[in-house]
């Protein structure tokens, strides 16, 4: 066999592939001896038929198998020989295959974009606090009582702060069309000021069913649906229902449904845990999410648009998958997620490049320390985390999640961080 690389433009490459005479010619003797054994040809017993009249009725079939064989095998034997590292599957173009003659053949694919590291350490960093305020406990507490409240319809009664209220709500005022409907039904108000804007609760307390009221609402800046954020919207309410939330009695028999705790304290306490917990999650995701931009706004460089679309194919089959009776807008799935793609493969090739420059490598005991730290979160053995895993073929993930993971840590240590 015998090949030429050539080193097209950034990260293309085409190799040109020849495989000798002699080599075609005995693959093709090897598939017409296969073919006569198995050819049924009126007049002839199986297997003695003249080779001239096989290699007349399946000529075409012996090429079909010789190229199906013969020209993936030379690719791959190029590839390994020229040590090029293909990212995308190779476009075979200009193939002649002819019994007696040499197979000739191009193959074009992309490789891992060139490209020096810049700035990868010495990064300023804001850390969050992660204190848990008496008030945030508080709320979680009552949020949990509420879970176990009942309602009671509040007959002819106007309704209080505290109290549920169900109504029908007509837009009057949306410039920008903020809100697509322009009527609301069955609309749900908890009248408390930790969930519920003032201008609702301002308007709707003292009212009973079947009375209405106009609202005026200036939603604030940092409302979490962004549509409204900032807007000023004004509508015409009318109640339906008012119900009374009825908090279960906190004695002993209600505090028996939840283990090892036997008073409000105790809940709270157990409350201000999991907070603390969620809390140091989220600024250590901060802090993670501060490092992949700042490397990714220090190194720019170009990427082959294969990468990004073999990326966005498997976003697509995944979607596939999960909606197996129903139309996928392609088209839209990938728009969608082309720049998470972009984003994604960056940093994937780049800490992979920092743990190369850095020597920074995953081993058998980094391995094992997580592994038996998922097997005591999920209260399995070891072994039998081990097996789990590897059925569902995901131990190669785990390797790239501590090896990503021992890249922020170097990154973070090589970092100031300042407390906020």
């Amino acid at each position: 066999m015998k090949y030429n690389l050539i080193e097209e433009e950034k990260w293309h490459r085409k190799l040109e592939i020849t495989i000798p005479e002699e080599d075609v010619t005995k693959k093709f003797g090897e598939v017409y001896d296969v073919l006569k054994k198995e050819a049924k040809i009126p007049g002839f017993r199986p297997g003695k038929a003249p080779m001239n009249i096989i290699k007349s009725r399946y000529g075409k079939l012996a090429e079909k198998e010789v190229l199906e064989t013969m020209v993936p095998d030379a690719y791959s034997d190029a590839i390994k020989e020229s040590g090029v590292f293909p990212i995308s599957e190779p476009i075979f173009t200009a193939i002649v295959v002819e019994d007696g003659k040499p197979i000739t053949f191009a193959a074009e694919f992309d490789v891992k974009p060139v490209y020096e590291l810049q700035k990868y350490t010495g990064y300023s960093l804001k850390k969050q606090s992660g204190a848990v305020q008496d008030i945030e406990v508080e709320k979680a507490f009552n949020r949990m009582i509420d879970q176990y409240s009942s309602l009671k319809a509040k007959d002819d009664q106007p309704a209080a702060e505290g109290d549920l209220v169900i109504v029908d709500m007509d837009k009057t005022n949306d410039p920008d069309n903020a809100i697509k409907d322009d009527k609301l039904t069955d609309f749900t108000f908890e009248l408390n000021k930790d969930v519920t804007l003032p201008g609702f609760i301002d308007n709707l307390v003292g009212k009973k069913a079947g009375e209405t009221a106009d609202v005026d609402i200036n939603y604030p800046e940092d409302y979490f649906d962004k549509n409204m954020a900032g807007k000023h919207l004004s509508f015409h309410v009318t109640v339906k229902e008012v119900k009374e939330i009825i908090r279960p009695e906190l004695n002993e028999e209600f505090f028996k449904q939840f283990p090892e705790i036997s008073n409000a304290d105790e809940l709270k306490s157990k409350l201000r845990e999991e907070i603390e917990g969620r809390r140091k999650q989220e600024v250590e995701s901060d802090l993670r999410e501060q490092i992949i931009k700042s490397v990714i706004s220090s190194n720019d460089f170009e990427m082959p648009e294969s990468l990004i679309d073999n990326y966005l194919d498997s976003i697509v089959e995944d979607f596939r998958k999960q909606n197996q009776n129903k139309d996928v807008d392609e088209m839209e799935i990938r728009e969608n997620y082309r720049t998470l793609g972009i984003r994604f493969i960056r940093w994937n090739l780049l800490y992979h490049k920092i743990a190369e420059k850095e020597n920074i490598a995953v081993s058998k005991e980094d391995t094992d320390k997580w592994l038996q730290n998922f097997a005591d979160k999920s209260n399995v053995s070891l072994e039998q985390a081990k097996e789990f895993l590897a059925q569902q073929r995901k131990i190669q993930d785990i390797k790239e999640t501590i090896l990503e993971d021992k890249v922020i840590d170097f990154i973070m240590q090589s970092s100031t961080i300042e407390d906020v």
